[in-house]
Order: structure tokens, then C-alpha cells, then sequence
């Protein structure tokens, strides 16, 4: 009679198996326990991913839902540099309104977890970069900026996203960034984010032209 599997083995009373055959056993549950816990962390780690996602579109539709009943521009861009950091969970954020792409210093702003002056610092500082994107882009700043911006703030990722231009040639820019300080405390931007980021700049910027169409009928 030949050897039995090590599977075959899992089903014989402990007492008639060899050392070899219980050693052998060991390693057979060893091996199933391992998977088993690979699988289960896989389907945490699913979860927990479904779970971020749904939450993040239920904070984008909060934000949507008030954005419709602000009338006042310095209220909804306000509201916009608060949820940027309430929904996507960064340190810093600021929203930048020029209407007059040839005089860009001539620009409202809002900030949240950032210092105004600070803020319009940056934007003078980031530009160049600024009028290079004339789509609705979202743009990672390379670290050779960063180290330009570091006398201002340093900043260990700061993410850029501007809008195409719109009624009157105005133009929305948003930036998000986590400084160098205090990055180990947030989720660094990643891809998916970072996609989230860009489709909620789409809702901001038809809130915003909806505001403008009707200041106009007003």
C-alpha cells in the first residue's frame, strides 16, 4: 500500500500517523492558515476601500447640496476651501478666483488650515506652472518647485487642479497639499484620489457658472 497524501493525512487519528507524516501535517495547516489569512486581509482591505469610497461621495454630495443654496461668491469659495479638506482629508487647502487671466495678482481667494498671505505667496510663486495648465488638469508638484515654495511653507506634497476658462475668461485654481511637518498624520494623494479631486473641480465649476448665470438674470 503506498504513502498517504498529506491531505488524506488531515483525516487519520493523530496516533497512527509517522513523525514524518505529522510534520508534514503541520506544515499542510500552516500553509492553509497563511492563506486563509491573506484572504481575509485582502477582503478587509476591499472593505475598507468600499467603505472610503462611499463616504467619499456622500461628503461630495453634502457639499454639492450646500453649495446650491450659497448666493454670496466669498461664501461659496469658502465653502469650497473647507471641503476640500473635510472630504478628501489634507492639511491645507486654497482656492484661487482670478477673473482677469492678464492680471493674475488681481485674484479672490479663500484658504483653509492655510494663512491668507501665506497663501497669495504661493500663488505668486506658482505662476509660471499655473499658466502652463489651460485644461482641468491636477497636477503633482515636482519636488524642485516644493523646494522653491519651502520659504513660504514646506510642503511634502501639494497637489495643483485648475479649471479651463470660463464665463468672462475666469478661471478657478485649487490646490491641497499636506506639509513636510505633519504628512505622517494624513493619506498621501494617490491616484484615486486624485481622480476624486479632479470630478469634484468639474462640480465646483459648474456651481460657479451657475452662480454667475444668475448674478447675470439678477
Amino acid at each position: 500500500m503506498g504513502e498517504k497524501s498529506p491531505t488524506e493525512n488531515l483525516t487519520s487519528p493523530l496516533h497512527l500517523l509517522s513523525h514524518a507524516e505529522l510534520i508534514d501535517q503541520c506544515r499542510l495547516l500552516q500553509l492553509k492558515i497563511s492563506t486563509f489569512a491573506a484572504t481575509e486581509q485582502q477582503l478587509i482591505n476591499t472593505r475598507n476601500e468600499l467603505d472610503n469610497e462611499v463616504l467619499l461621495h456622500q461628503r461630495m454630495l453634502h457639499f454639492n447640496e450646500q453649495a446650491f443654496n450659497l448666493t454670496r461668491q466669498v461664501d461659496f469659495l469658502q465653502w469650497l476651501a473647507e471641503s476640500i479638506v473635510n472630504i478628501f482629508e489634507v492639511e491645507t487647502s486654497a482656492v484661487f478666483l482670478c477673473e482677469n487671466p492678464e492680471d493674475p495678482k488681481n485674484t479672490f481667494l479663500a484658504t483653509e488650515g492655510l494663512d491668507g498671505e501665506k497663501a497669495k505667496t504661493l500663488w505668486n510663486l506658482m505662476q509660471p506652472m499655473i499658466e502652463s495648465l489651460t485644461t482641468l488638469q491636477c497636477h503633482l508638484v515636482d519636488r524642485i518647485l516644493l523646494e522653491k515654495l519651502a520659504s513660504v511653507i514646506k510642503f511634502g506634497q501639494l497637489l495643483v487642479i485648475t479649471t479651463p476658462l470660463m464665463l468672462e475668461g475666469h478661471k478657478l485654481t485649487l490646490i491641497a497639499g499636506n506639509t513636510v511637518a505633519n504628512s505622517r498624520h494624513y493619506i498621501p494623494l494617490q491616484a484615486q484620489r486624485i481622480n476624486a479631486l479632479a470630478v469634484f473641480t468639474q462640480q465646483a465649476m459648474s456651481h460657479y457658472i451657475n452662480h454667475q448665470k444668475t448674478l447675470t438674470l439678477e
